[in-house]
């Protein structure tokens, strides 16, 4: 079987990972590359860009990359002549920048609020600000991961990343209307609990490295498919909307959550 994406050109924002190991963006970049696609793999932050190319590399693949700021036109708008440059066009975009935080309302501050506004739902307007005119002439798929908050609120996560999350939703759905008639697919990834390394940094911060198994599988209890997403979940989630399998689905989403939010009750926060 050939593979789903061969000769695609995919532009992956947020590809590298706050912690050792298979985070969410390195993963999505690593299957796209496993199915044929050729990549530009984006992040703020070298060395985490580097990892994701060695490991990558590691498999027997290969990816390019490019150092730049999503919350930066003009570094998204180099990305993009890069990856043009590079591949002749941009027929995928990956967004996966994004991050939240606790507390309520009176515990952030306005400026934890705009900074959660910007990391989560402003860099993806940039990003496909500066993407969409190179996709317009061919069309192509614009995937962003949100969040199930987007919808459910999540105990104990701040209301700005649900705010933010919720918005990168309808984005997309705006985009999708809008250059429907130019050949562009515009959808969302709402992950529930994902089981990455980051998640389980900050359950050692917060409860002792010693617990965090355990805090895990309290975690993975409460979902009725009775675990947590891995991050290569949503990596064939990813491979599927960019792929031409998905070439009448835009201005949707899929929730990746084993049914959690189908619950009546409100999704589990470990105790402190």
């Amino acid at each position: 079987m050939d593979a789903r994406l061969a000769g695609k050109s995919v532009l992956v924002v947020g590809a590298g990972a706050s912690a050792p190991g298979w985070g969410i963006g390195r993963a999505v970049t690593a299957q796209f590359v496993r199915e044929g696609a050729r990549v530009l793999a984006v992040d703020v932050e070298p060395d985490r860009l580097e990892e994701t190319a060695r490991l990558i590399a590691d498999e027997g693949g290969a990816c390019q990359t490019a150092v730049a700021d999503s919350l930066s036109l003009p570094d998204m708008e180099r990305a993009v002549q890069g990856c043009v440059a590079a591949f002749g066009r941009i027929d995928v975009l990956q967004h996966n920048v994004g991050g939240g935080g606790p507390g309520g309302v009176l515990e952030t501050s306005e400026a934890e609020w705009r900074r959660l506004i910007d990391l989560n739902l402003t860099s993806a307007f940039i990003v496909a600000k500066a993407a969409l005119p190179a996709m317009l002439d061919a069309g192509g798929a614009i995937t962003f991961i949100s969040s199930v908050a987007a919808f459910r609120p999540v105990a104990g996560s701040s209301p700005a990343y649900h705010a933010a999350k919720a918005g990168v939703v309808q984005l997309a759905r705006v985009i999708a209307l809008q250059h429907a008639a130019q050949g562009v697919r515009v959808n969302c990834i709402l992950p529930g609990y994902v089981d990455t390394p980051e998640m389980r940094r900050r359950h050692a911060a917060r409860f002792g490295a010693g617990r965090v198994e355990e805090i895990m599988q309290r975690r993975a209890a409460t979902i009725p498919s009775g675990r947590a997403a891995s991050v290569w979940d949503i990596a064939h989630a990813a491979v599927f909307l960019a792929s031409d399998e998905a070439r009448q689905i835009s201005g949707t989403e899929i929730v990746i959550d084993g049914t959690q939010t189908l619950q009546s009750a409100p999704p589990y926060l470990p105790p402190g």
